[in-house]
């Protein structure tokens, strides 16, 4: 898993190079409800879903850490977003 992730990080320096703020936390967003629904969905409809790759559940998690460390946030606003995770 290690070694995937290593392989992608060069696509989402890319990626978030050209990118703007907005479209990385809308990145984040969709990575997030991906990440909540296709398991809701497996348990629902009794299924195994698999659209994602075990590098792919932690890509959101490169994308924001990036977010956090491009942008100093005060330590209430932090303290919200780490409950959210």
């Amino acid at each position: 898993m290690i070694l995937s992730l290593y392989l992608i990080t060069p696509f989402l320096r890319k990626v978030v190079a050209k990118a703007d703020r907005k479209s990385i936390n809308y990145l984040v967003f969709v990575w997030i409800i991906f990440m909540i629904l296709v398991p809701f969905l497996n348990v629902i409809f009794k299924k195994n879903i698999k659209i994602y790759s075990p590098a792919g559940q932690y890509v959101g998690y490169f994308l924001i850490g990036y977010l956090l460390a491009e942008k100093s946030l005060n330590m209430k606003k932090w303290q919200k977003y780490t409950v959210f995770l």
